[in-house]
């Protein structure tokens, strides 16, 4: 079954292949723009703002995605570093990025102004607000729908916190490409071929069979996450 599985998939051409990418990212288009502005809606946002979040994003341009969840150990501050130098990629007419953040604080860690209000200062910038949504809560469905549609997953844990980062498996998978520190699954599976590792110079030397730390049970896999 496996054998013919793999003969089905190598029969499907690029093209029809590309078709499924493009699709999956107009999907995921249209279901941020609806859960943004049904979002607003609930925060008591002006009806201008609502009605702009149905038009925000380009289904051609190119989408990235940040952080599972707004916990300290996720580090999902990181892009906020160079905050101009941010606003430089995402506006570049010439490739345009277009960023998707979504997550919750863990119950565990308030908000203390945390990274949920850093990104909310950075997306008001009227520069910025074109190109950056951030989704305020994180399930089963949204995870779906960016899995399948995001055509670069980053994740920024601190090593060696990361349980496993399966989300990021399944967009690798669906097509997208994976940057991310070397932790999790990804310390294993990376191949320049996939994506991009972070802290490769410094982690490398301590990747080899066994030597990886044990991690704690992955309490997200479960759950369809």
């Amino acid at each position: 079954m496996t054998e013919n599985l793999e003969q089905n998939i190598r029969r499907i051409s690029d093209a029809r292949l590309w078709q499924f990418r493009t699709a999956a990212s107009k999907s995921l288009v249209e279901y941020t723009r609806d859960r943004l502005s049904r979002q607003l809606a609930v925060s008591g946002a002006s009806p201008e703002a609502i009605e702009g979040a149905k038009h925000l994003f380009d289904p051609n341009a190119v989408d990235t995605w940040l952080c599972a969840a707004l916990r300290d150990y996720k580090r999902p501050n990181l892009l906020l570093h160079d905050p101009q130098r941010l606003l430089r990629l995402l506006s570049n007419s010439q490739r345009p990025v277009q960023l998707i953040i979504a997550g919750k604080a863990h119950p565990a860690e308030p908000s203390r102004g945390g990274p949920d209000q850093e990104w909310t200062r950075f997306i008001r910038q009227p520069e910025a607000r074109p190109h950056v949504i951030f989704l305020s809560d994180y399930d089963m469905h949204l995870t779906g729908h960016l899995v399948q549609g995001v055509d670069v997953w980053i994740n920024t844990p601190r090593r060696p916190w990361e349980a496993c980062g399966t989300s990021g498996m399944k967009a690798l998978v669906n097509g997208g490409i994976n940057l991310s520190e070397l932790d999790g699954w990804w310390a294993e599976a990376y191949t320049p071929e996939v994506g991009w590792a972070l802290g490769m110079a410094r982690n490398m030397a301590t990747i080899r069979p066994g030597t990886l730390p044990r991690r704690k049970p992955c309490t997200t896999c479960s759950n369809g996450r």
